[in-house]
């Protein structure tokens, strides 16, 4: 007896039609700006006298709801459907569909498969607003209408919001223009921060985390007063989002305010933004080698180097070896050779595009008077390093000179230095004087008794492996037999 209660009610169900609320374009809800409206096309019907491929082909033939909205100001209004659960159509009107009227504006896919549109209207314009679906589709919506965004509380310099060091987000979206600067000639919607100095040092102000904002910076003394600082585009080095973010310095000191105007390139450019206020870490001072006159003494091994604060000393050098004209941010060096031979002078870890050259003991005064120079000399995968081998005699003194390919060039380096001594010519010149004399014998016997022993030499003279008598005959033989030097 139920069932067949059930089976008369949904046979009773399916031949009743449903009245959804806002499915006849003559009987729409009435939306407001800020109330967002929920609802659903499921079940509802098809709109007719809508043209068929005005829009999005077919979208616009399925089931629909409809809405009017009056603006209550003259102002940009946004009609949404962002966040709806079916791929959605929108379009506004100015009356009903009537086969030959068309829409005063229409969205198929805006975000995602979701429709919004924006329109203009003035103060108590009237319009009708279709909810529909791509190619009949049917679903869960929410569709809402932007209100009038009101202009930011810090749109006038004489509002200007206080901010100290770090980051703040604000937007210029709504603020009108309060002010000019002299990098940039539009006068664009701007708003106004003040910073005071915790401390005297400089201080930094950049927009460098805006996303897709191309802004405009400027410092001033007060509201109105002087112009201290400003800047359109920082550099692509400065900032890695974007060029078209802004930076500027000042020198501050403590308690002392400024007025800071966050504006944009052009006119109606308007935008969200992220200010922030950083102290500069000062420089170090330029490393104590930083002219030829205070070279400092370097020797076989790895010396490491920073040329943050280095700068070019004038000091002329070679047109040749792939340098150019000028060395730039260089640091001196002053190597005494132990012995004759070979010395090799690299820079092959350096974190930027290095050059070397290598003089005798006095300071250059003439370009083109380096024994040897070189700008990329290192292999594979530092090859803007560099690499220079050249010969030099003991006891001789030789100034090495590591400097930048380019104006902008500093950074960090290893300078690593390795001899390579020549063979001796005459084996019985123990301290390598180039003279055979009594020295040597005596340096020979102090070596052989184990007080000192000349660099690079040891007592074994025979090479056997051992120190004994035998290495003191062999030398007393080679001693006696004298040299051709």
């Amino acid at each position: 007896m139920k069932k067949s209660h059930w089976l008369v009610a949904l046979a009773a169900g399916a031949a009743c039609s449903f009245a959804w609320a806002g499915d006849e374009c003559s009987a729409p809800t009435v939306i407001v700006a800020g109330v967002p409206a929920s609802g659903s096309t499921v079940g509802a019907t098809s709109t007719p006298g809508i043209p068929a491929a005005h829009c999005a082909g077919t979208s616009e033939l399925g089931p629909d709801n409809w809405y009017t909205f009056t603006a209550p100001a003259n102002e940009n209004y946004v009609f949404s459907l962002c966040g709806s659960t079916y791929d959605t159509a929108l379009s506004l009107w100015s009356a009903c569909p009537d086969g030959a009227l068309l829409p005063l504006a229409c969205n198929d896919d805006f975000c995602g498969l979701q429709s919004q549109l924006t329109r203009a209207m003035t103060a108590g314009e009237t319009i009708l607003i279709r909810v529909g679906g791509f190619s009949a589709a049917a679903g869960n919506y929410t569709l809402s209408v932007s209100g009038p965004t009101p202009p930011p509380a810090n749109d006038d310099c004489a509002n200007a919001i206080a901010v100290g060091l770090g980051s703040t987000s604000g937007s210029t979206i709504s603020a009108s223009n309060d002010g000019s600067t002299s990098c940039v000639t539009a006068l664009s919607p701007d708003v106004w921060y003040t910073f005071t100095a915790p401390a005297s040092t400089t201080y930094a102000f950049d927009t460098c985390a805006s996303p897709g904002f191309d802004t405009v910076l400027s410092a001033y003394d007060q509201c109105g007063g002087t112009e201290l600082a400003c800047n359109d585009d920082m550099s692509s080095a400065q900032c890695a989002i974007s060029g078209l973010r802004s930076r500027i310095t000042l020198d501050m000191t403590q308690d002392q305010t400024v007025v800071i105007r966050v504006g944009a390139f052009g006119a109606a450019v308007t935008g969200a933004f992220v200010l922030n206020v950083s102290e500069v870490t000062p420089p170090p001072p330029p490393p104590a080698n930083d002219d030829c006159a205070n070279a400092v003494a370097i020797a076989d091994g790895d010396t490491p180097i920073n040329t943050v604060s280095a700068t070019g000393d004038g000091t002329p050098t070679n047109t040749g070896c792939g340098i150019g004209s000028s060395f730039h941010n260089d640091v001196w060096f002053v190597y005494e050779a132990a012995c004759n031979g070979t010395v090799t002078v690299s820079t092959c870890d350096a974190s930027y595009d290095t050059i070397i050259a290598a003089y005798g003991a006095d300071c250059p005064t003439e370009p083109d008077t380096a024994i040897v120079c070189d700008d990329d000399g290192c292999d594979s995968p530092n090859t803007l390093a560099s690499r220079m081998t050249f010969a030099v005699t003991a006891g001789q003194s030789y100034l090495i000179r590591v400097g930048s390919f380019s104006a902008t060039g500093r950074g960090t380096a290893t300078v690593t230095v390795a001899t390579v001594c020549d063979e001796p010519t005459c084996p019985a010149d123990f301290n390598d004087d180039g003279f055979l004399d009594f020295f040597d014998l005596d340096a020979y016997v102090a070596c052989f008794e184990g007080t000192e022993c000349p660099e690079g030499k040891d007592a074994d003279f025979n090479g056997d492996g051992f120190v004994d008598f035998f290495d003191l005959d062999a030398y007393t033989e080679a001693f006696e037999n004298g040299c051709d030097f």
